[in-house]
């Protein structure tokens, strides 16, 4: 007999099928809460019936295959995003990110802690143990364009996380980086009056996120460096994976975005760390 074998099952779809979810009930917590503009409401309630539609699920999983695949990825997720815009909200940066990516790790893990001394002149053996994302070997649609940054770096000592963006100046106007786990975080840096301001946020659910007070040391010269605490972030010392994504934004558009496929991911800080990567 019949079965829904190629419209659900598979974790792609799967994947896809939880976007719904998790939109639905944002549009119908938003209706619960506020009398929305009938027009606004039936417009976003035609983005999501348009994304759940079934023939999207005909290209994801490993049933069928073609070239379009990333288009129809795309076109799927933009009928979503278009939901919480249109009610005035930010889209979950997750929800950014193709649904179909390759299932590979993307980025060099960190290899060991560190606590790197930030500056204009940051020191190699600083950040030898850093993880590592060669944004320069991203070959993506994006990097026809104007891309500036080369390199970015990540890493973490006792108690705080420290990033660092090499690449060509300006880089832009804003650099933010979107943690989807351990849980959801925004670090956002804005260049303002010859510097840079970084501000932090955390929402439980990724679409409604509550600045979080944070002393945040950032030095900007040649690229972008900032070290934030752990305690900012959420974060334990557990080993919980972690996953990201950075955006550089200039003129008020995404201009790069990194990885521009899937997440940059890497296991976050663990007190045993250091012991396992120099055990002999």
């Amino acid at each position: 007999g019949g079965n829904f074998d190629i419209w659900i099952g598979d974790p792609e779809e799967n994947r896809a099928w939880d976007w719904i979810r998790r939109t639905r009930d944002f549009l119908r917590q938003a209706e619960s809460r506020s009398v929305l503009p009938e027009e606004t409401r039936k417009a976003a309630w035609e983005d999501l019936y348009a994304a759940e539609g079934s023939d999207w699920f005909w290209w994801y999983g490993p049933d069928f295959q073609t070239d379009s695949d990333l288009i129809f990825d795309s076109l799927f997720r933009s009928r979503l995003q278009n939901v919480y815009r249109r009610l005035g909200a930010t889209p979950p940066p997750a929800l950014s990110v193709p649904i179909c990516a390759a299932e590979i790790r993307l980025g060099h893990p960190p290899l060991r802690s560190i606590e790197p001394k930030l500056g204009v002149r940051p020191s190699y053996l600083d950040w030898s143990g850093a993880g590592k994302y060669d944004a320069w070997r991203d070959q993506g649609a994006m990097a026809q364009g104007d891309r500036r940054v080369r390199t970015i770096l990540y890493g973490f000592g006792e108690k705080d996380f420290y990033f660092r963006l090499d690449g060509a100046a300006p880089l832009g106007e804003e650099i933010s980086v979107d943690f989807n786990q351990p849980i959801h975080v925004k670090v956002r840096a804005v260049a303002q009056n010859g510097g840079w301001t970084v501000e932090v946020s955390r929402a439980k659910d990724g679409i409604h996120f509550e600045p979080v007070a944070s002393e945040v040391e950032v030095v900007a010269e040649r690229g972008l460096q900032w070290r934030i605490p752990f305690a900012s972030l959420g974060w334990r010392n557990d080993g919980a994976e972690v996953s990201c994504l950075v955006r550089v934004m200039r003129g008020g558009t995404e201009a790069e975005r990194y990885p521009e496929r899937g997440l940059i991911e890497f296991a976050g800080p663990n007190k045993t760390h250091d012991l396992k990567n120099w055990f002999v």
